[in-house]
């Protein structure tokens, strides 16, 4: 896989996937209309952000990013449109990571893995948190 992969169908995209980038590295990987920014940024000891914040923007979201950072382990993710298609898959690897906007996914965990994820919110806990694709939920209980 390349640095950075983009996983789409008909021009619309469903997810980015990173493996690490190489040193030096300042830039965002997403789209500026994505959902869900996330940018990738290399800095020296001693580079200082000045203190700031982030102007408020209401935005209508629908639907639910979710980012998958692989702090350890290896995972393979494997990537389905809205109609369960399989779209594409990607072996990801410790520091890489995958921004999903779209569509359904699958994680095999190849070798045992610690996850970051991160999801847009709010979460409405008492409504279910997945939609399976198989009518058996059990089979992807040890999935994400």
């Amino acid at each position: 896989m390349h640095a950075v992969s983009e996983f789409g169908v008909e021009g619309v995209l469903y997810a980015i996937a990173c493996r690490r980038l190489p040193e030096g590295t300042v830039q965002f990987v997403t789209p500026a209309s994505a959902s869900l920014q996330v940018g990738v940024m290399d800095r020296p000891a001693g580079y200082r952000v000045a203190a700031h914040t982030h102007p408020a923007n209401e935005v209508c979201v629908s639907g639910g990013s979710e980012f998958l950072l692989v702090e350890s382990g290896r995972i393979r993710v494997t990537l389905f449109d809205e109609a369960w298609g399989e779209i594409g898959e990607c072996d990801l690897d410790a520091g890489d990571h995958i921004v999903m906007f779209r569509g359904g996914h699958a994680v095999l965990v190849l070798e045992s893995a610690r996850l970051i994820e991160v999801k847009q919110g709010p979460v409405d806990v008492h409504a279910p948190m997945k939609c399976f694709r198989d009518s058996v939920q059990g089979i992807d209980q040890r999935s994400a």
